[in-house]
This record gives structure tokens, sequence and C-alpha cells, in this order.
């Protein structure tokens, strides 16, 4: 489901979702929303590295009427942050607070470089 509509570019601000989210929540009644950002990196090897940051839930209860304008804004603030915030430290290369959950198969480069350094010793 793409709540756009269509598959557009990761850096499009802003964005701008249809309502179909927000009626899904409103109907429910009580569930919770969580930004969930991918993006999919060269960092320093041929393999690409997918990094994906879950942003806080937006919560919604039985006991409350959902305005869905409101509601989409909402979600739409909540998903760009987190967008955004991903893209930041992606470019700082700040991925001190991200966990390894998968490895793949060693790159030529990380191969590469395992037999310069047992050549060389560095």
């Amino acid at each position: 489901m793409y709540p756009q509509g269509e598959i557009v570019s990761p850096h499009r601000r802003p964005l701008r979702f249809y309502s179909g989210v927000s009626r899904l929540l409103r109907d429910i009644g009580e569930a919770a929303a969580v930004p969930v950002a991918f993006r999919y990196e060269f960092i320093d090897d041929e393999r690409p590295e997918v990094f994906i940051s879950c942003g806080r839930a937006l919560q919604t209860r039985s006991d409350e009427s959902v305005r869905v304008a409101e509601m989409t804004r909402l979600l739409e603030c909540s998903l760009e942050r987190e967008m955004d915030m991903l893209h930041e430290d992606i470019l700082a290369r700040n991925f001190a607070t991200y966990k390894t959950v998968l490895r793949g198969r060693r790159s030529v480069n990380e191969k590469w470089d395992a037999m310069r350094r047992s050549i060389t010793g560095v």
C-alpha cells in the first residue's frame, strides 16, 4: 500500500498522502500507526545496505473520533520526519544506533581487502 497512491522518490517533499490510511485507523478504532523509513544505500561496497528506522507510534483509541484530514497530516509529518532523520544519519555515517539484523555475503571489496591484509599485514 502506498499512501501517496504511487511509488515516488523518497526525496520528494512535502509528502502528500491520500486519506485511506486515516480512514482505516478511524474504522479500526484502537490502533497504532508506526512511521517506518527504508533506505537502500551503497555505503562502501558494491552491494547495497538496507537501513530501516521506526519512529514513535501514533495511537488512536476507540473512544476518540479520528478526524481524517488531521490524522492524514500527522501521518505525513511523522513519516517525513523519520525519513529525513534516516537520510541525515546516513549522510553523517551515524550508524551507532543501528543494529545489523542480517549480514549477506562478503562483497568483492571486502574479499580484496582481506587478501591484501593477509599479504601485506596492513
